[in-house]
């Protein structure tokens, strides 16, 4: 598992090539992208708006883990489930 910028195993602050300089993992959609946590919802200390989001795959919200689509995501922005 390693950050899609740089292919470093490490999560957070120490990126040379992202944007915003936080490594990002989009491999395991059962872990955040940001922190690698299993957890979901606020509280990431890494991401942007400060919640966890998963990497995509599987069929779970990225920001919830629910199977469920459209509006009701309690964690996303926008309010609607992503996969």
């Amino acid at each position: 598992m390693a950050c899609t910028y740089c292919g470093a195993p490490a999560y957070g602050y120490g990126c040379p090539y992202s944007p915003s300089g936080v490594h990002v993992h989009l491999d395991d959609p059962k872990k955040c992208r940001y922190c690698g946590t299993t957890a979901y919802g606020h509280g990431c200390p890494y991401a942007p708006e400060g919640r966890h989001e998963h990497a995509p795959g599987g069929n779970e919200c990225v920001w919830c883990g629910s199977v469920a689509f459209g509006h009701g995501c309690p964690y996303a922005p926008d309010g609607i489930h992503s996969k």
